[in-house]
């Protein structure tokens, strides 16, 4: 995550981190990402996501709970070019909660849905932090998904509750700190 972040040629500079999962239960396999499988063959996914500074100072970044709840996707129809690899998906239910991300509140947006090959939950975590600066946005995604002809949504419903305390307990207690921009 920080690499990341210091990639991003509107932060020079930054310290953070976040409670790293212990390696029994999540796997790292990329910069920010974890993965765990479990034994019905349900791919829980955290992708971290580098803070983004508001360099322009856009007022809409400020309103992450508008821009959440207007977010162009239609529940019982299909969504052109919404899955993670650009094709259309399926989408059955959407919910929008509050959530702490990196201990600014904010909130999570879940998606329910599928494409021709396999059942996915979506948790988008986004929250807008303005102690700093213009302010900037930390966004965590965590993803379930399997196999159709492997798993039920019921399934992957039971092992998001299954992880959820863990989860947001990792998610909420990230800090970034000493931002530079």
């Amino acid at each position: 995550m920080i690499k990341k972040a210091q990639e991003n040629e509107d932060l020079k500079n930054l310290v953070g981190g976040y409670q790293t999962p212990h390696k029994s239960l999540f796997i790292f396999t990329s910069n920010g990402r974890w993965e765990n499988v479990s034994a019905e063959n349900i791919t829980t996914e955290i992708l971290f996501q580098g803070p983004v500074y508001n360099k322009e100072n856009n007022p809409t970044w400020k309103e992450i709970e508008k821009t959440a709840k207007e977010q162009p996707i239609k529940e019982g129809e299909v969504n052109k070019g919404l899955s993670p690899d650009g094709k259309d998906i399926f989408v059955h239910k959407t919910d929008l909660n509050r959530a702490t991300i990196f201990g600014v509140k904010g909130f999570v947006s879940t998606i329910i849905w599928e494409d021709d090959y396999q059942y996915t939950i979506t948790d988008n975590y986004t929250s807008y932090d303005n102690s700093e600066g213009n302010g900037f946005v930390n966004q965590v995604k965590v993803r379930y998904y399997g196999d159709k002809d492997e798993v039920t949504f019921e399934q992957l419903e039971g092992r998001k509750y299954y992880l959820k305390r863990l989860l947001e307990k990792i998610i909420s207690s990230g800090v970034i700190t000493n931002i530079k921009y």
